[in-house]
């Protein structure tokens, strides 16, 4: 059987590991943030942005890379 990790380098795998879950964790954040942030404002300026509605908001800032 094939080794991923030559030399059974168990502490880079769980290091690698938790600077993913780290990485997550903060990008929840910032989406977060960002959601709060948007519901703040009044339906014009999001129509403005090109949310046509307030329950696009977390959609936009979760998958809208480009807007």
């Amino acid at each position: 059987m094939l080794n991923r990790f030559p030399n059974n380098d168990r502490s880079q795998r769980q290091l690698t590991g938790t600077a993913t879950l780290c990485n997550s964790r903060r990008d929840e954040l910032d989406i977060r943030r960002a959601v709060r942030a948007l519901a703040k404002l009044d339906d014009h300026t999001l129509r403005d942005m090109g949310i046509r509605d307030r329950s696009l908001i977390e959609l936009t800032v979760r998958f809208c890379r480009q807007c």
